[in-house]
């Protein structure tokens, strides 16, 4: 792998996890504009959004190990 190649990734993880940080702030209010006030959904949404983002950064860690690897 390249460092152009090795960037793509980073990029590719970094703009997914932002698309999830933006779902996750539509997602704390409701149709109406509201706060979200139920403390059961918002975990859910929060456990659910940081999942999401782990996976990302996952892709961030496992690209930088395959890169070092093929160095």
């Amino acid at each position: 792998m390249e460092h152009k190649e090795l960037g793509k990734y980073y990029h590719l993880a970094c703009d997914n996890a932002h698309k999830e940080i933006d779902a996750l702030y539509e997602k704390l209010f409701d149709y109406q504009g509201n706060p979200v006030v139920s403390q059961e959904k918002i975990v859910s949404v929060l456990q659910s959004t940081t999942q999401r983002i782990r996976l990302e950064l996952e892709i961030i860690k496992s690209s930088l190990q395959e890169f070092n690897e093929t160095s």
